[in-house]
């Protein structure tokens, strides 16, 4: 579980790259070409640590509903990084709380 968390982290490093490209050019990125293959890259990673789902849910600070907003969240975020109309603070918003609750899985694996 600790690689497939560690992968998401470094995804997220590239959503935020993405995401403060399409900002400051002011354009977007090809759907075909860019977006939807890495959706699917994506998809592929939440598949992973999907296996892990009874073992994140014993963990103290998680549940159901917070580990399907985390899903649901990085799954937004791997689409909105591409588009420049995307809302600055919601885009924030859901990286903090995606950030954090990795970093919490994180380090739940490392003990």
């Amino acid at each position: 579980m600790e690689k497939v968390v560690k992968d998401l982290l470094i995804e997220l490093q590239y959503i935020e790259k993405h995401y403060n490209e399409a900002k400051t050019t002011g354009e977007d990125f090809n759907f075909y070409q860019t977006v939807k293959p890495y959706v699917q890259h994506i998809d592929d990673i939440l598949n992973k640590l999907n296996q892990y789902q009874d073992n994140i849910l014993l963990l103290p600070y998680m549940n159901e509903k917070k580990l399907k907003l985390l899903f649901n969240n990085i799954k937004e975020l791997s689409v909105d990084c591409h588009f420049h109309r995307t809302s600055r603070k919601l885009f924030i918003e859901k990286f903090k709380a995606v950030n954090y609750d990795l970093n919490y899985l994180l380090e739940y694996t490392k003990e």
